[in-house]
């Protein structure tokens, strides 16, 4: 166990960011088959920055 937190330590930010990824993709997915992957999300999500995606991120958290 110790080894995995020391994993989780190191590469928090990118795990988080994998985990956001998932999440949204399974949500846009859910809404539109269509939407299999981001070029293809509503613009609003296509950016990590965006407002939107931060508040998706807190919601889900």
């Amino acid at each position: 166990m110790a080894a995995f937190r020391q994993f989780v330590a190191e590469q928090g930010d990118s795990l988080f960011w994998q985990a956001a990824f998932d999440a949204l993709h399974a949500q846009q997915v859910k809404e539109d088959e269509m939407r299999w992957g981001w070029p293809a999300w509503p613009e609003m999500y296509q950016n990590v920055d965006s407002p939107e995606v931060r508040q998706f991120c807190e919601r889900t958290s």
